[in-house]
Parts: C-alpha cells; structure tokens; sequence
C-alpha cells in the first residue's frame, strides 16, 4: 500500500501485509510508514519495504543541496526551484483541471 495508516479507513497496513501473505504468499510487499516506530512494526509484521516519504524527501533534498549549492552557485539553487515550483504549479494545475471534468 502506498497510503500510509493515517489515512487508510477501516483498515491498517498491518492488515493489508496479513492479507497479502495469506492470498499470496510469495508476493513481496511493500508499504507507506508515517514513521520509523511504525516502519518497525511493518517490517515486523513481514514487510519486505517500507517506504517513508519524509526520508526520501530529506534524501532527495540533501542531494540537491549538495549538487547545487556553494557559495558560487547560490543563484542557481534558487533558479533549481524555481523550476521545480513551476512544474509543480502546472501539474497541479492539469490535475484539477481534469478533476473538474469529473
């Protein structure tokens, strides 16, 4: 599931890994954590990944950081989100769009 328990309704991923393994015992199942704490759990309830957003946004972030930023090349750090920010923007965009048709 890549949805993590906060907002799953009327079931958990704890569940789901249970369910997974009892319909499809070879499946290789991988999850959405909130947390490390709760990241244990599921890998304890036999996970065999657990994603956590917030890590691999940190990971991502630290990445561009290290790529893109030195006291020379300050203006091109902001130029990078800036970028980012208006492909955001017009995905988000399109999205709703198409949500509005629905």
């Amino acid at each position: 599931s890549t949805i993590p328990d906060a907002l799953l309704q009327g079931t958990c991923n704890n569940r789901l890994i249970q369910v997974v393994h009892d319909v499809w015992p070879t499946a290789k199942v991988i999850v959405t954590a909130d947390n490390p704490h709760t990241a244990q759990e599921l890998y304890d309830a036999g996970a065999d990944y657990v994603l956590m957003i917030s890590k691999l946004s940190a990971e991502r972030l630290e990445e561009l950081l290290s790529e893109h930023c030195n006291d020379s090349t300050h203006s091109s750090l902001t130029d990078l989100f800036t970028q980012y920010k208006d492909r955001d923007n017009t995905i988000r965009g399109e999205w709703l769009s198409k949500a509005q048709k629905w």
